[in-house]
């Protein structure tokens, strides 16, 4: 069979694999009883004379959780997923661009960018995602526990300037909602000059009350309403025709009602990703995932030189794998978009622990020197999680500092620690949620490390 766009083969015996493009087309063998999808939604298919395929418009999925729920009408809750009994429809979580922008479409499910016009920012189109003539794009958020009402969601050109297309936009709870379906409050459209966006609240109305020149005056705001702790899909379609720049595009929903990314982390994942041998298998490149590779933890329980000492290797007392600054044995340095992700499993463990970053030497980190992600997430190469599961460095370069991502099981145990130190749990103090025998990477990035760079990571229980 000639593809047009990357695929992924369902065995019969329920396995994947998945199907890169190399040039314009591919030819891929599919056997008697397989399956063959397309996670971009679309691709032209050739078959040979007389041959039949079983083709399923839309991605198998990833297992992974958004809010504590693993499915939401089908949805896998990561990656790329084309709702059933849809057209022109694909559901992609958003890169990991920053707080509150995200480039759309190419930079897609954590794909990272500094700016709107380098690495994934400036491309059109995400694995065959794209935009206009009729297309839509759906990104998955989900809201924190608590709503503040004005806070809105909207986008701009690649530049953030205004919009040069006729753009609808909408926001629902279900992935096959449409412009036309979804209530007034929830969508809006600009001719070419604006910036579409919503404004979400606790209500679809509410009266506040505002001193105006010394005087109280009582007025209504209306919103659309959202629910917290809910998956919501954010929808975009341009009918015209567009490329270059006006194919480009940044999301703001940096407002407080979305926790970027949208979802938790993996609190029912139950394997490892699509693909990967699992666990002490060593080295894995994810395919379609440039740049990310996947990898055990050495031979410490509790801490790793990174990215030399992985896959068992020891770091202590000698540090061999470490000794010279060396880069890992198949030659992977962080810099640039590249990550490592570390396989861990959640385990039962009373306490509250942190992913914590440091110099090689065990010392501070200087931001100049490595601005680093972190994120715990059942996806590899994934910074596209819930604000308590994923660390971005937010400080001034040059700052000394040591990042730290905290995780628990649950509230109890945070609970139970700061109560151990004669405390009670700070107000508003994030951790993020490990649920025992849940399947987790650990993503790594360093943006701008230099060459053969060391790090040195400390975690435990309840990741192991």
């Amino acid at each position: 069979v000639v593809i047009s766009s990357p695929a992924v083969i369902t065995h019969l015996d329920g396995t994947t694999t998945n199907i890169p493009l190399t040039g314009s087309s591919t030819t891929v063998t599919v056997l008697s009883g397989e399956t063959l999808s397309f996670p971009s939604g679309s691709s032209t298919v050739t078959l040979p004379s007389g041959g039949n395929v079983a083709v399923v418009i839309g991605s198998i999925g990833s297992k992974g959780s958004k809010g504590g729920t693993c499915v939401n009408s089908g949805d896998p809750g990561s990656g790329l997923w084309v709702p059933p009994n849809t057209t022109n429809r694909v559901v992609a979580d958003p890169g990991g661009s920053g707080i509150l922008g995200a480039y759309i479409p190419g930079c897609l499910n954590g794909q990272f960018a500094k700016d709107s016009s380098s690495g994934c920012a400036a491309n059109e189109s995400y694995s065959g995602v794209h935009l206009g003539s009729g297309k839509q794009l759906l990104l998955r958020y989900t809201t924190p526990a608590n709503i503040n009402d004005g806070r809105g969601i909207k986008v701009s050109a690649w530049n953030g300037g205004n919009v040069a297309s006729n753009m609808r936009i909408w926001l629902s709870g279900d992935p096959t909602a449409t412009y036309a379906s979804v209530p007034e409050l929830c969508k809006a459209s600009t001719d070419s000059g604006g910036n579409p966006s919503i404004t979400t609240g606790t209500e679809t109305s509410v009266d506040k009350t505002v001193n105006e020149f010394g005087k109280l005056v009582t007025r209504t705001h209306y919103y659309c309403k959202v629910e917290p702790n809910k998956t919501y899909y954010f929808g975009m379609e341009i009918d015209e025709v567009v490329s270059g720049h006006e194919a480009r595009f940044q999301v703001d929903a940096g407002g407080g009602n979305f926790k970027w990314g949208g979802g938790g982390s993996s609190a029912c994942g139950t394997s490892w990703y699509t693909g990967d041998p699992g666990k002490g298998s060593g080295s894995w490149y994810p395919p379609g995932m440039s740049g990310v590779i996947v990898v055990d933890t050495g031979s410490s329980p509790t801490s790793m030189h990174i990215p030399a000492c992985a896959n068992g290797a020891s770091s202590a007392p000698q540090r061999p794998c470490y000794s010279g600054f060396e880069s890992f044995a198949n030659g992977f340095t962080f810099g640039g978009t590249k990550v490592m992700s570390i396989r861990m499993r959640g385990v039962s463990a009373p306490k509250l622990s942190a992913l914590q970053m440091k110099s090689g030497d065990g010392g501070n980190m200087n931001s100049g020197g490595g601005a680093v992600r972190m994120s715990i997430s059942s996806v590899p190469g994934n910074f596209s999680v819930s604000s308590n599961c994923v660390y971005t460095f937010t400080g001034t370069a040059g700052t000394n500092y040591s990042p730290m991502l905290f995780y628990a099981n649950g509230q109890a145990e945070v609970d139970a620690y700061f109560a151990a130190q004669r405390s009670t749990t700070p107000q508003n103090f994030t951790f993020c949620p490990i649920t025992p025998g849940g399947y987790y990477y650990v993503n790594i990035m360093v943006p701008n490390a230099q060459p053969n760079q060391q790090y040195y990571l400390e975690y435990g229980p309840p990741l192991e």
